[in-house]
């Protein structure tokens, strides 16, 4: 089986060189924190999948097996994958631990 590792430590890194996943959220977060105030509320929906030959897995989902997930278009939401995962978080941190 190959693995490009590679592109798996630039999408998450490490602790001493976050890769562009870690480093998004959190300036996601950090321009939530900012522009923060009672008149706005924010949510953060997370989800996170691979697709590779064509095939969708959903890499939140514990036993983290290929499913056949579809692809569907949604009038309101655009394209979305039935029966893939969605947390709502609040923080940067609970999603780095999603990540892991």
């Amino acid at each position: 089986m190959y693995i490009n590792i590679f592109n798996h430590f630039s999408m998450l890194g490490n602790e001493k060189s976050p890769g562009l996943m870690p480093r998004a959220i959190k300036e996601l977060f950090d321009i939530i924190a900012e522009k923060s105030n009672k008149e706005v509320e924010y949510k953060f929906s997370f989800s996170y999948l691979e697709v590779y030959n064509e095939n969708i897995r959903d890499l939140l989902k514990e036993d983290n097996k290929y499913e056949k997930l579809e692809i569907q278009e949604d009038p309101i939401l655009g394209n979305i994958v039935l029966g893939l995962t969605t947390l709502t978080m609040t923080s940067a941190t609970e999603v780095f631990k999603s990540l892991v």
